[in-house]
């Protein structure tokens, strides 16, 4: 059948309601504090923006080609599927927030409540790489197929006439349109109060926007060309709520003060150099509310200027103030942030590239009891921190490159205690400088941080020392990397050596080389743990043998790039765990022959990169029974599956370069296990002469698979038609990176075949 055409404004629209729901506050709320996710959703953007330039062009050019219609289906279908996952994402932010309101206390439902949250979290990446991978692969046929960045062009009369809302509110709605200019005749719409140009390729705003007197909304989130406002943008009275976030304004327009009315300022007031700062302005925003950023703050050449922007007096909630550039006059950085203090029903601040070598004292001042959340970013000259353990309210504290403190002490806490007693987050991240944690007074005071969640101590290679976990009793997650403390047990002058917390419940290590002792052998107790997470730690060489019994609910454990690690323990025993996962460990040889690993409750297994690794568990029916989920990539030494094969439960198998156990697949045994749904083979690496020119062999493949995947095979020439033609439940076949691929089976593909994917065409 003939792929139908598809819709320029269909495709648009599509990609309106992505970018829409990517800036939703539900997705803002789900990525925070989450690395991976917010950096695998910005690159979405960024690919989604990639294709999205050049769809004009191929709308065009489908009509006479049909790979590019081919293509557009291809944007098309991954376009959704990331709408689909955002869907997803909002639905599971809301049932979180619902289950933070009104959910049950009661241990065992939290438990329930943590592993799913968990399980949500790592299939989000996962679903996110996955549709980045086919964007990927998008974006390359796009310059294979000439693809170009499409002609703009104005909006017309007729359109301006058409999106006008009928009533005395007038508005004007082209958010999404592919519009660059507007024309001159927009100041005919005299009564217009609402303008929304939001994700447009909009390059500039005509002069004649000014005259738009009873203009009150002027919305440009994301209209990425957009440079410049309007010179006598002043002119708009009656502006109440300006929005420019993700735009590329590099100054403001003069006398913004003469917008008296305005009560929200979505997007930065930059300072320009040549006005000397022009932050007076900011004192004829009467009505100002919710959020100011303010950048360009290096530009305030007299730090009395400062006192102008009467932040005093203006009742906002968060406020983030940016330098930028290296510091030219520390203390009149340090005048000027003295001068913008804001008002104390302030709820977040964020103070970022300030060049004075210490804060000022309203920073950390009691009567700042709203202050929810605080972020100090790369103020490089700073040698000590504020008193930011006074602050009442204080929830979440990110600390980021503030390279010139050496240590964290008694100024730190400030004379209240407890310290940091509404805390919940607390991360310090590259602090190149910083080498010691000083904890004042003892766990027969109480200590500081009562409430802390989470601590993260990032990319702070000289901090030494001992951390003293019973500092943090309701601790539920600890990331730690590129650090050089030597343990979590212990303080210097207390030798407590077992830790309980009961509350921990993720544990995440990476690059902290002289870090000797974590879990186990009496050390740390934690009995709710439900995920360690250790990455390229030097002394690991074996699972610590008492992890299981100091670790007994533990459900997820992952090892990565631990280049010691050899094998897990006699008799290992976790009949908690859930979640298996091995990576980049060049010495793993596999699981012990005799005992092995007991997992009864092991659902998901991943082995990956592990050029020694040679033995899975043996009999796994009976050891894994629960086992779904296994995944081995690049372990080329790995020769066959155990004696009994595989657990009749497993319904995803994924086999990727390891080249001894493609040459025996004919010895797999497959064909028993009734439960396997989706299969993944990857020929890459393996030895041309012995994988043939045909896949699968009759027999091979079990009549239950739904979805089947081959990859990388570089002599595969045709499908084996009789192999397919007993898949009788097959949905979907995708064929990716076989360059000798010729021709598809005579007897016709399966009659349950929905889906067909072959990639390069």
């Amino acid at each position: 059948m003939a792929l139908a055409v598809v819709g320029g404004a269909a495709l648009s629209g599509f990609f309106q309601q992505v970018f829409v729901k990517l800036d939703s506050q539900e997705v803002r709320n789900f990525i925070r504090g989450k690395k991976l996710t917010d950096r695998l959703l910005k690159k979405l953007r960024i690919k989604l923006m990639s294709v999205g330039a050049v769809y004009d062009d191929a709308e065009q050019k489908q009509l006479r080609n049909p790979h590019v219609r081919l293509w557009l289906h291809e944007l098309k279908e991954a376009v959704l599927d990331a709408e689909d996952l955002l869907d997803e994402i909002k639905t599971e932010a809301l049932r979180r927030k619902i289950e933070a309101e009104f959910g049950s206390s009661t241990s065992k439902v939290q438990d329930l409540i943590s592993a799913s949250f968990h399980a949500f979290d790592e299939s989000v990446d996962t679903k996110i790489e996955e549709i980045l991978e086919r964007l990927s692969f998008i974006v390359e046929q796009r310059d294979a197929l000439d693809l170009k960045r499409g002609s703009r062009h104005k909006i017309s009369q007729t359109l301006l006439s058409t999106s006008l809302v009928e009533g005395s509110d007038v508005v004007l709605k082209l958010r999404g349109h592919d519009i660059t200019e507007l024309p001159d005749s927009i100041s005919n719409l005299k009564h217009l109060r609402y303008l929304d140009l939001w994700f447009t390729p909009i390059q500039k705003l005509p002069d004649t926007v000014c005259s738009l007197y009873n203009l009150q909304t002027l919305l440009l989130s994301n209209c990425i060309y957009l440079v410049e406002l309007p010179t006598d943008l002043r002119r708009l009275i009656n502006l109440r709520h300006l929005d420019f976030r993700g735009t590329k304004l590099k100054m403001m327009p003069p006398h913004m003060g003469k917008l008296k009315d305005l009560q929200t300022f979505e997007g930065e007031f930059v300072l320009s150099k040549d006005a000397g700062g022009n932050i007076d302005e900011l004192k004829g925003f009467q009505h100002l509310s919710g959020n100011l950023h303010v950048s360009g703050l290096q530009n305030i050449k007299c730090a009395e200027d400062a006192l102008e922007a009467k932040l005093r007096d203006k009742k906002l909630s968060d406020i983030r103030l940016k330098w930028e550039g290296d510091t030219i006059d520390s203390e009149n950085d340090s005048r000027v942030l003295g001068n913008l203090q804001p008002n104390t029903n302030l709820k977040v601040l964020a103070i970022e590239g300030y060049g004075g070598t210490k804060f000022p004292g309203w920073l950390g001042d009691e009567s700042f009891s709203n202050l929810v959340t605080i972020r100090l970013e790369t103020c490089g000259y700073c040698f000590s921190l504020p008193a930011l353990g006074q602050l009442p309210s204080l929830k979440r504290l990110e600390i980021y490159g503030l390279n010139g403190v050496e240590s964290v002490g008694s100024e730190f806490y400030g004379r209240i205690k407890p310290a940091f007693k509404s805390l919940e987050f607390l991360s310090f991240c590259s602090m190149r400088e910083w080498q010691e944690w000083c904890f004042p007074g003892g766990e027969e005071e109480g200590g500081h941080f009562p409430n802390l969640c989470e601590l993260s101590l990032e990319n702070c290679p000289k901090l030494t020392g001992k951390i003293p976990l019973y500092y943090f009793p309701r601790l539920e997650r600890i990331r730690l990397e590129e650090v050089n403390i030597e343990s979590l047990a212990c303080s210097q002058e207390c030798n407590k050596f077992n830790i309980e917390l009961p509350s921990l419940r993720e544990l995440e290590i990476s690059d902290c080389p002289n870090l000797v002792c974590f879990v186990g052998g009496g050390v740390l107790l934690a009995p709710n743990l439900k995920e360690i997470t250790i990455c390229h730690f030097k002394n690991l060489w074996s699972v610590p043998e008492g992890m299981q019994i100091s670790l007994p609910s533990l459900p997820s454990l992952s090892i990565v790039g631990c280049k010691e690690f050899k094998s897990f323990p006699e008799e290992s025993k976790f009949p908690s765990l859930k979640i298996l996962k091995i990576k980049e460990c060049p010495e793993f040889v596999g699981f012990p022959h005799g005992g092995g690993l007991q997992a009864p409750n092991l659902e998901e297994m991943e082995i990956k990169e592990c050029n020694k690794f040679r033995s899975l568990p043996e009999e796994m029916q009976i050891s894994l029974p629960s086992l779904e989920s296994l995944c081995i990539r690049d372990c080329p030494e790995l020769e066959s599956f155990p004696e009994g094969g595989l657990p009749s439960e497993l319904r995803f198998l994924s086999i990727w370069s390891c080249k001894e156990l493609m040459a025996n697949r004919m010895r797999w045994g497959l064909q028993t296990l009734t439960s396997l749904k989706y299969l993944d083979v990857s020929f890459r690496g393996c030895e041309e002469e012995e994988i043939g020119e045909s896949f699968p062999e009759e027999g091979l493949l079990p009549t239950t698979l739904t979805s089947l995947g081959i990859y990388n095979h570089p002599n595969l020439k045709t499908i084996d038609g009789k192999a397919l033609r007993h898949l009788i439940s097959l949905e979907k076949l995708e064929i990716c990176y076989c360059p000798q691929l010729q021709s598809l089976p005579d007897e016709g593909l399966p009659t349950s075949l929905s889906r067909l994917d072959i990639f390069p065409v």
